[in-house]
């Protein structure tokens, strides 16, 4: 009886204890935002990224992704964070502005 006691009594200490296992790890995905023109910054939902490609935690959730560039529109597109994968985004020059100044 002291046996089954001690061994039950090693059970329950060796087992699986959940507040000493470690927390589930969520896989992550990653983004790579291509631009052109190349060196464009690259934000998602506002935040400048300085690493590419841009890691996340896979999911659902929708990013805005917005691309800026001296001398260009800037363009916004929506990625989803559910797999790894690569965004392309060209940006279109801007037109050159006539001058209004007038010859005196």
């Amino acid at each position: 009886m002291l046996a089954a006691t001690l061994g039950l009594g090693w059970w329950l200490w060796a087992g699986d204890d959940a507040s000493t296992s470690a927390p589930a790890v969520r896989p992550r995905v990653m983004v790579l935002v291509e631009t052109t023109p190349p060196g464009a910054e690259v934000y998602f939902d506002g935040v400048l990224q300085v690493t590419k490609p841009v890691e996340l935690p896979q999911s659902e959730l929708v990013y805005t992704v917005r691309v800026e560039a001296g001398g260009y529109s800037p363009r916004e597109v929506e990625v989803r964070a559910n797999r790894t994968q690569t965004v392309r985004v060209r940006l279109e020059r801007l037109e050159a502005r006539p001058s209004t100044r007038t010859a005196r």
